[in-house]
């Protein structure tokens, strides 16, 4: 892991800004399965989980898949 680049950093930035307390991790090497973050971050592959996030006017679509849920959540004020 390592520090976050410009953008991720705007990203926690904003989260905090909002009241979301989580952490954003940056991962040095590439984790391109589920398998291969859950090995660099040390965790189950369950607690990984996809996000998309799409900017439409002042709201932000977030899309979070993972190996147990799907989540939908709009987010306004981005």
């Amino acid at each position: 892991m390592q520090n976050l680049t410009t953008n991720v950093q705007k990203v926690q930035e904003k989260l905090l800004e909002l009241g979301h307390l989580n952490k954003v991790v940056q991962l040095t090497d590439s984790a391109r399965t589920a398998q291969e973050a859950a090995d660099a971050l040390g965790c189950k592959v369950a607690q990984i989980a996809k996000s998309i996030i799409f900017k439409v006017n002042l709201f932000a679509i977030n899309y979070r898949a993972s190996a147990q849920s799907r989540n939908l959540q709009v987010i306004r004020g981005i």
